[in-house]
């Protein structure tokens, strides 16, 4: 565990980044960082969700977090709108992932009608029989963005909390966030197939992009000690599962083949149904067990489907994990 920063929270310190990639526009990055007071939550919808309906849907789920002082939730919508025709190829009752919250939330109703699909938003696209997970670069690149524009008004990125497709999502910012910290970020470690375009992709983010944005949000360096330190104080994942892209695959590897894994310099906690017939309870239990950290992350079931639980048990374990982790 790194040590808890003991300066001012709210002063602005500068930054030198030492990569020890050989790229000249990151092997020496000045960096300004403002750390603002506001502590927040990001959180990261499901697949044809967006943040409104999130917003809306896991209100119930939200009132569970203990009060700490100026604790806020922010929604980003994800960048792409999947059309009624894929979805239509893809499963044939969308309605059950839009409406996947809380089952005991009243306006659940899991045959109210398909948004329009602007309403409808998702995180990548599925391609090559779910192996390709094309643009996932970009939308990564977006929620930094988003995070950027969110500390910009004052707000502190404390955690970050995905559902379903979501939290997938979630997992490979996560696990790049990981590789920054073990110093692994970078053009000498990373596949080549990042800074390249891919077949059956026509994604052209610049992942140097990407690799600057982790550095400027999630990590600072202790004036007290000059050691590099993560901001990120955990991350909350339900109803998710292992990506199964092959670009993603070979990117975890990075830390798989160091024996090294994701966190535990920040915690993760697991929130899955034992009852999940989307999201298979398995699949939610091989993630956390087989991507994740053994110290610092939490499983946490409950006998319900695909939804963001409420409960005495769920509060009793949200509470504890969230206040520990800050």
């Amino acid at each position: 565990m790194i040590a808890k920063d003991k300066t001012d929270p709210n002063s602005s310190i500068q930054t030198e980044w030492k990569s020890s990639s050989n790229d000249d526009d990151l092997l020496h990055r000045t960096i300004h960082t403002q750390f603002p007071s506001l502590s927040t939550i990001v959180m990261i919808h499901g697949w044809l969700q967006n943040g409104k309906i999130f917003k809306e849907k896991s209100a119930a789920f939200r009132k569970q977090f203990p009060n700490h002082p100026q604790f806020a939730f922010s929604f980003p919508d994800a960048p792409f709108v999947q059309s009624r025709g894929e979805v239509s190829q893809m499963i044939s009752s969308p309605a059950r992932v839009i409406n996947s919250s809380d089952e005991d939330n009243k306006n659940n109703n899991a045959e109210e009608p398909i948004p329009d699909e602007a309403l409808q938003r998702t995180w990548v696209f599925s391609r090559a029989n779910r192996t390709v997970y094309a643009r996932w670069r970009e939308a990564i690149l977006y929620l930094l963005n988003f995070m950027r524009k969110e500390r910009k008004e004052g707000k502190r990125i404390d955690g970050l909390l995905g559902f379903s497709q979501g939290g997938a999502i979630l997992t490979v910012l996560a696990a790049l966030i990981s590789m920054e910290y073990h110093h692994l970020l970078n053009r000498e470690s990373l596949p080549n197939s990042l800074f390249e375009p891919q077949p059956h992709d026509e994604d052209e983010t610049n992942f140097d992009d990407i690799i600057e944005a982790i550095r400027e949000l999630f990590f600072r360096v202790n004036p007290e000690n000059g050691k590099k330190e993560c901001t990120l104080k955990f991350v909350i994942l339900v109803g998710t599962f292992k990506p199964n892209s092959i670009q993603i695959n070979q990117v975890v590897e990075t830390l798989f083949s160091r024996n090294l894994k994701i966190g535990g310099f920040f915690k993760a906690l697991h929130i899955y149904g034992l009852n999940d017939d989307i999201i298979k309870p398995e699949r939610s239990q091989e993630l956390a067990e087989d991507w994740y950290c053994k110290e610092g992350t939490v499983i946490l079931t409950h006998p319900k489907k695909h939804i963001l639980p409420t409960g005495s048990e769920v509060k009793e374990e949200l509470r504890r994990f969230v206040k520990s982790s800050l």
